[in-house]
């Protein structure tokens, strides 16, 4: 997950998720599973669906990178 800017909030959480191949994992599936698992201030308010996501030469996840391209992507959109 990321933060991503909100009028409200000032910053709201964003899960960001890459399909396994064949699966139909939609938005409200995922927003099903967290809101069973995470406190409600936790839940994310949307989905970002992504092919892949950004890793360092350790294999981490390029955390900085995925807000980024997760900016870039809703500021394309008009959002």
């Amino acid at each position: 997950m990321v933060g991503v800017p909100s009028r409200r909030w000032g910053e709201s959480p964003l899960a960001v998720v890459v399909r396994a191949p064949g699966s139909e994992l939609d938005e409200e599936a995922v927003l099903t599973h967290r809101r069973e698992q995470l406190a409600r201030f936790k839940v994310p308010t949307g989905v970002a669906f992504v092919v892949a996501l950004p890793r360092n030469a350790t294999g981490e996840v390029r955390r900085g990178e995925v807000r980024r391209r997760v900016m870039t992507a809703t500021e394309e959109a008009g959002g």
